[in-house]
């Protein structure tokens, strides 16, 4: 999901070092430096978000027999079908016939695969953006890769329930 995806970046941003700490609407229109993993010309985009069309376009450009399309929220979902649906299509033999997902972070220490499992398909992600900054992505998303990908555009909306990423 572009929106979830936006502030996963904004809250590690890999190799981008800004001399300040930046409010997400700022990180949001902040040109992206890039560097030779994001495989684009250039020494900057314009933003974030034109990294992300850039990704993912790439990764539809991508077919045949070496190539299976899925999505984090689908690894989320059922890891097991994601792992059988690999084996199936590249005709890979599983080390067992019973799964066993990691139930503990590798990333963060206290996080589980359930505190992931519900904050990216309960959409918990959203509660941290603005009808600001839902405009800003919106603005600079490509709508029609958006939608192919499975995803829609959010509608900027007023929520009770914000909880903006800079007053954290």
């Amino acid at each position: 999901n572009p929106y979830a995806w936006l502030l996963s970046l904004y809250e590690r941003p890999y190799h981008q070092h800004h001399t300040k700490s930046m409010t997400f609407e700022e990180f949001l229109v902040h040109p992206w430096k890039l560097v030779r993993r994001d495989n684009c010309p250039g020494a900057f985009l314009n933003s974030p978000m034109t990294l992300w069309n850039i990704k993912n376009q790439s990764y539809l450009s991508l077919e045949g027999p070496h190539c299976l399309a899925t999505s984090s929220e689908q690894l989320l979902e059922n890891p097991a079908r994601v792992i059988d649906s690999i084996a199936t299509a590249f005709q890979v033999p599983k080390v067992s016939e019973s799964f066993v997902n990691f139930e503990e972070s590798t990333n963060v220490a206290g996080k589980t695969y359930s505190d992931y499992r519900d904050y990216y398909l309960e959409e918990k992600w959203k509660r941290l953006l603005t009808p600001e900054s839902i405009r800003v992505i919106n603005g600079q998303l490509d709508a029609g890769l958006v939608e192919s990908l499975g995803y829609k555009l959010l509608e900027p909306f007023e929520s009770q329930d914000s909880v903006p990423l800079n007053s954290r």
